[in-house]
């Protein structure tokens, strides 16, 4: 049974889902600009938070597309 409680529920996931990758993002293109691409790659962590927010973002433009779903399950792994 489909309760308007649900809908409500996943627009506030979508909603915080967007807000979290456009800080992560912001923080990730500081980060760049600050200590310069090669000195920000060196640091492994960084490298995997790029390729987290890489993910976010093209997850989130290929939100309509059902078959890309799995990213979310995979960015939710790789969450440290």
């Amino acid at each position: 049974m489909f309760r308007a409680s649900d809908c409500a529920g996943m627009f506030a996931l979508l909603l915080h889902c967007q807000a979290f990758t456009a800080i992560f993002a912001m923080e990730a293109a500081l980060k760049i600009t600050a200590l310069g691409l090669f000195r920000y790659l060196k640091d492994r962590w960084n490298c995997f938070d790029l390729f987290v927010v890489s993910l976010s973002l093209i997850e989130l433009g290929l939100s309509g597309n059902k078959a890309f779903s799995i990213l979310r399950s995979f960015r939710l792994v790789c969450s440290r």
